[in-house]
């Protein structure tokens, strides 16, 4: 038997049944090979794929080939990638070795510091590329001992409990730090006013203030004022603004504790308040804008756009005027920055900040007046509040508990007798209310309640109780910042009412 492939080549195959003899030949062209196969063994299967190859030549061309088998189904993968696993700090080598669950508490304390310390952190835009409180932690292991220990310390006394490794942090940052200083009076070098030396101290003397130790505090805070005279004065850490407004603050509160003058020689002149208004980032207004400042006139507040010197109705003192009208502009500038979505430059809470409260400090009266200190501690009780406050710890403030109620009687003796002025003496109540007397659980806490009731019953008329949104129009009309005040004034006034 004969065939011809595809090629026109041979294949020849003689089959012998009688001897069980199979002999397949392939033509003897070039390149055609023999196959030789017996019906007792079969070929071998590279032997039979030849086969099968050679008896498929020519078929099948042009045909595709469908895979028979069912497609898988793939789940979907999210081509969502976070924008950063970790936060910076994480990646960072520190100074000094830390057990690792406590530097994760530290962290997330370091990362929310701003709305720790700075309620108002929402309203301003803190400048990112000052980082001369953050450096340090790198390759200054007093410094980062100083700031676990503050961190701890801060955690501590939120929760209620006290932790070992809050005074283990503690002793070994005093322990470097008194190595350094001793060192460097031997050797006449500058580490021992660095910026870290002074965050250090810094350090030590906030939470000795918020523990209740005041002596040490005051011995750190002298401390401090030496480093800065040898460094040539509190205005070379202008270029710092987060270490000078630390600086700032620690000041102010052991001052405001004691009710003496502040220990920096900060004098920065009080705020116009026109002034700070080209700060805010926004569009500049087209003509200068006067914040709502109450004016004491037969009990109605006068526009306070026709004229500018509209505190004249409040205090006497030109000085005090000065000051509560650069505070009502900040109030203004806070709120609209708020109601807008706005940032204001951090350097307006640095300036507002020292300006107001060093000039409230430091004030001496014209006149020994009853009702202007009364004013002037009332300001000083909404800067503490503002400017000062800690979420989670109510600050030391032993001078105004003291002078706060005694300066209150006075100030509602005069407004007993001044028509209209019954709406000052309830803005200085809600006050003291929210930054001095906070707790509920002492006896002037109980006293502020009782005149507060007594003062909010006044403005019932008709039968008609008061409200808290006309209330709230009242106390806006003095020194008011919405996002800090209007939810606790709420609370206070659903207490008494």
């Amino acid at each position: 038997m004969a065939n011809a492939d595809s090629s026109g080549k041979f294949a020849v195959c003689f089959h012998f049944q009688g001897d069980k003899f199979d002999l397949f030949a392939r033509s003897s062209a070039a390149g055609m090979p023999f196959v030789i196969s017996t019906s007792v063994n079969k070929a071998d299967p590279e032997m039979r794929k030849l086969i099968r190859r050679h008896c498929m030549l020519g078929r099948n061309r042009g045909r595709i080939l469908h895979s028979r088998r069912k497609p898988k189904t793939v789940a979907p993968v999210s081509e969502a990638v976070p924008n950063s696993l970790g936060s910076e700090l994480s990646l960072l080598r520190f100074a000094d070795s830390v057990e690792p669950s406590t530097l994760w508490e530290v962290l997330k304390f370091i990362s929310a510091s701003k709305r720790i310390f700075f309620p108002l952190e929402q309203c301003f835009d803190f400048n990112v590329q000052d980082r001369s409180m953050f450096d340090p932690l790198t390759f200054d292991p007093a410094y980062l001992n100083a700031v676990m220990f503050g961190a701890q310390a801060y955690m501590d006394l939120v929760s209620g409990c006290s932790g070992h490794q809050s005074s283990a942090h503690m002793v070994k940052a005093i322990r470097l730090l008194r190595e350094r200083l001793s060192t460097s009076a031997a050797t006449e070098q500058s580490s021992s006013v660095s910026n870290s030396t002074i965050l250090i101290v810094l350090t030590l003397a906030h939470v000795a203030h918020l523990t209740g130790d005041h002596d040490t505090a005051e011995h750190h805070l002298g401390g401090l004022c030496k480093m800065i005279e040898m460094r040539g004065g509190i205005a070379v850490f202008q270029d710092f603004p987060k270490l000078l407004t630390e600086l700032i603050r620690c000041d102010i509160s052991i001052a405001l504790h004691r009710g003496t003058p502040p220990v920096f020689d900060f004098t920065q002149p009080v705020l116009e308040p026109v002034q700070s208004t080209f700060l805010l980032h926004q569009q500049p207004r087209t003509k200068p804008y006067f914040p709502p400042t109450p004016c004491l006139a037969d009990g109605e507040y006068l526009d306070v756009t026709a004229t500018h010197r509209c505190t004249n109705g409040i205090t006497s003192d030109e000085n005090l005027a000065g000051v509560w009208a650069s505070l009502s502009h900040f109030c203004h500038l806070v709120n609209s920055a708020a109601d807008d979505g706005t940032k204001l430059s951090d350097r307006i809470l640095l300036t507002t900040m020292s300006s107001v409260t060093y000039a409230l400090l430091r004030m001496n009266l014209a006149k020994p007046d009853p009702v202007n200190e009364a004013i002037r501690l009332a300001m000083l009780a909404f800067c503490s509040h503002v400017f000062l406050e800690r979420r989670g710890i109510h600050l030391p403030n032993g001078y105004l508990c003291d002078k706060y109620r005694t300066c209150f009687e006075s100030l509602d003796t005069h407004c007993r007798s001044a028509r209209g002025a019954c709406h000052l003496a309830l803005w200085v109540l809600m006050i003291g209310k929210i930054a001095v007397y906070a707790s509920d659980t002492t006896d002037d806490s109980a006293w502020i309640a009782s005149r507060l009731r007594e003062h909010v019953g006044l403005l019932n008329n008709n039968n008609k109780r008061c409200s808290w949104p006309r209330l709230r129009l009242t106390l806006k009309s003095f020194l008011w910042i919405d996002m800090l005040h209007d939810a606790l004034g709420k609370m206070i006034f659903a207490s008494v009412s």
